[in-house]
């Protein structure tokens, strides 16, 4: 039985591919402020999460103030813009 690996973090190259978009476009979106993941400096590389790239798709595209903003309203919900599980007190 084989196994495929999935990465977890992808470079603009393969999110593009991901998309269906050039990678010129995908910069675009980047510095225009509308690519909503956030990137991630590792050394000189910069990437994507892979599931954050997924659930912006599955959201619409929103901007990326629009996308932050959801991540930050969401109590419970996981992303890699927060780093951790964010959750809202409760007036309890």
């Amino acid at each position: 039985m084989t196994t495929e690996a999935f990465p977890l973090l992808v470079s603009f190259e393969q999110a593009a591919a991901l998309l269906g978009i050039s990678r010129a476009l995908l910069y675009n979106l980047h510095s225009d402020g509308r690519l909503g993941p956030m990137v991630h400096k590792i050394g000189r590389r910069s990437l994507l999460v892979r599931a954050e790239l997924e659930a912006w798709v599955e959201a619409g595209l929103p901007p990326r103030h629009v996308w932050l903003r959801q991540a930050t309203d969401k109590p419970g919900v996981k992303t890699a813009v927060l780093g951790h599980k964010h959750n809202k007190p409760t007036d309890s």
